[in-house]
Parts: structure tokens; C-alpha cells; sequence
């Protein structure tokens, strides 16, 4: 019985598996160290050529 479960159950699991990798891998895209730090080099430029403000 348990070895029919676990034909059943294998699509199943796969699909949640592939789920969480592409949650996993969106996160890491908007939330990740090197996103940040782009955005943080980005924003030290756009600062040091005047095109934004101390306060913006």
C-alpha cells in the first residue's frame, strides 16, 4: 500500500518541490545581498553626480 502512495504522491511532491525553488529563487532576486548592494552603489552615484539629494 505504501508503495502505491508514494507512486501517487511523487507528481504531487515533485510540483511543491519546483514551487519552492522558484519562491526560493524570486526571494533571493528582490531580497538578496547583491540586489541590495546594486541598489546601494546605484543610489551612492546617482548622490555623488547631484542627481538625487542627502534627503531623497
Amino acid at each position: 500500500m505504501f508503495i502505491i502512495d508514494e507512486l501517487l504522491l511523487a507528481p504531487l511532491k515533485m510540483f511543491t518541490e519546483i514551487v519552492e525553488k522558484i519562491r526560493d529563487m524570486a526571494e533571493n532576486e528582490l531580497y538578496g545581498e547583491d540586489k541590495i548592494k546594486n541598489e546601494l552603489l546605484k543610489l551612492q552615484l546617482m548622490l555623488e553626480t547631484g542627481e538625487i539629494t542627502e534627503e531623497e
